[in-house]
C-alpha cells in the first residue's frame, strides 16, 4: 500500500494492498491483531510519508547536522505512529468478526475503517487515508471522490480488498496441497 502515492504512484497495489492485514487479523487474539495492524501502518504510512525526512539538512536555519536528523526522524516517527494506530484499531475490531458471515464481516470492515479515518480526519496529521493512495494516478476512481467524498474512495477500496481476502479464505477450504490448507 505504501508504494501507491507519489513518487512511485504504483496506485493499482492500493486494490490488493489491504488483503495480507485482512487475513491475518481474521480469527487472531486482540493483541496479536493490534500488533500486526500497527506493523502494517507503520509499513504503508513510512513509505507513504517517506518524504517528510527531507526536511533534513535543517542547516540553513542554523540547526546542527545531528539535532537536524533527530528532528526529521521525530516527525516522521510520529506522524508515522499517529496513522499506524488507525490500522491497529481496525485490526482489533476485525479480529472479533471470526464466525460472522462474509458479508456481514464486510461491511463491518468498510463501515469501521471509513469512522476510524473520520475520525482520524479530526487530527491535524490526516495525510494517508486510503483515497490518497490513488491520486494523481486512478482519474476512474478519484471521479468517486468527487461525487461522493474522500470517504467513499477509502470504502471502495477496502470493500475490494475485503472481497478479495474473503473469496481467499472461502477458496482456500477446497485447496489442499499435500494435505495441508493453502491458507
Amino acid at each position: 500500500m505504501g508504494l501507491c502515492p507519489a513518487p512511485l504512484g504504483w496506485w493499482g497495489l492500493g486494490w490488493l494492498g489491504l488483503v495480507p492485514l485482512w487475513l491475518v487479523v481474521r480469527g487472531a487474539q486482540l493483541r496479536s491483531a493490534l500488533a500486526l495492524g500497527l506493523v502494517w501502518g507503520c509499513c504503508y504510512h513510512g513509505l507513504a510519508l517517506f518524504w517528510l525526512t527531507g526536511v533534513h539538512p535543517l542547516d540553513w536555519l542554523g540547526v546542527p547536522w545531528g539535532a537536524s536528523l533527530a528532528i526529521a526522524a521525530g516527525i516522521w516517527t510520529i506522524v508515522v505512529a499517529w496513522g499506524a494506530i488507525l490500522a491497529g484499531l481496525w485490526g482489533m475490531g476485525m479480529a472479533g468478526t471470526q464466525g460472522l458471515s462474509p458479508g456481514l464481516r464486510l461491511t463491518i470492515g468498510m463501515a469501521l475503517f471509513c469512522a476510524l479515518e473520520r475520525i482520524w480526519s479530526w487530527s491535524p496529521l490526516y495525510w494517508t487515508a486510503l483515497g490518497y493512495t490513488q491520486s494523481p494516478g486512478n482519474l476512474v476512481i478519484l471521479q468517486l471522490g468527487k461525487l461522493s467524498g474522500q470517504q467513499a474512495v477509502t470504502a471502495a477500496i477496502v470493500g475490494f480488498n475485503g472481497v478479495v481476502a474473503e473469496l481467499l479464505v472461502s477458496f482456500s477450504g477446497r485447496l489442499a496441497i499435500g494435505g495441508a490448507l493453502f491458507f
